[in-house]
């Protein structure tokens, strides 16, 4: 009698988180290893947990751990080894955890974090990540490394508009590009054009390709070779 009772609350879970995601923002599928929720007026979740995974129009989602909260479900929490896509912008990211509010459409990305812009051929590692889905803005903060083409960007803090193509650096900022070297307290690179704008106590280095090139002809001399 009481493993009946236990089976129709599960099932009454499944259905109730089911019809939710689908009156809010069509289908969702989802799987884990284990559910647990609980529905009331003010208080309704549902916690994922072992190999997650949830997948919705826009977003894929797989983590140790997805807990979904509020009367919609708005409000998502994962942790563990978590790993990501925006279908919608080719967005992709990894990390060990994450916020994401579908109300304002921002998702907050911590520990580890690598994000990849796949469309756009952009990746980038930080501490923590902000997307703003909405305006497809990513801000970067602490250890922040971004390759693109030939280009290797770090700074403190790194804002990516990727609707723009824009990235603004700062917090001790430096691009590296081939051989050349270029820091000041704010560098702005503009990614399709790969114009850089740098400002305040510049500071660069660059090498004659021409030179540099011709040096690398030059005939190597012969090793000298002692005969005992």
């Amino acid at each position: 009698m009481k493993l009946q009772q236990t089976n129709k609350k599960l099932l009454l879970s499944l259905c109730i988180f089911t019809m939710s995601f689908f009156a809010f923002s069509g289908t969702i599928n989802f799987k884990a290893n284990s559910m647990q929720g609980s529905v009331g007026d003010n208080n309704t979740s549902t916690i994922l947990k072992g190999n997650a995974w949830i997948e919705s129009e826009e977003l894929e989602l797989f983590a140790d751990e997805i807990s979904l909260k509020g009367d919609n479900y708005d409000f998502i929490t994962a942790k563990g080894n978590i790993s990501g896509r925006y279908k919608t912008s080719n967005f992709a990211f990894s990390c060990n955890s994450l916020e994401y509010d579908k109300n304002t459409g921002i998702v907050l990305l911590k520990e580890n974090v690598k994000i990849d812009d796949e469309e756009n051929e952009i990746s980038a590692t930080a501490s923590v990540v902000e997307y703003d889905k909405n305006l497809e803005v990513a801000t970067m903060q602490i250890n922040v490394i971004i390759n693109h083409k030939n280009s290797v960007c770090t700074g403190t803090l790194g804002i990516y508009k990727k609707k723009e193509q824009m990235l603004d650096l700062s917090g001790n900022p430096k691009i590296v590009r081939d051989s050349d070297t270029f820091t000041a307290q704010d560098i702005t690179l503009n990614m399709e054009t790969e114009e850089i704008s740098l400002d305040g106590k510049v500071r660069g280095s660059v090498v004659d390709k021409k030179q540099e090139k011709s040096s690398e002809n030059q005939d190597i001399p012969e090793e000298k070779k002692w005969v005992t």
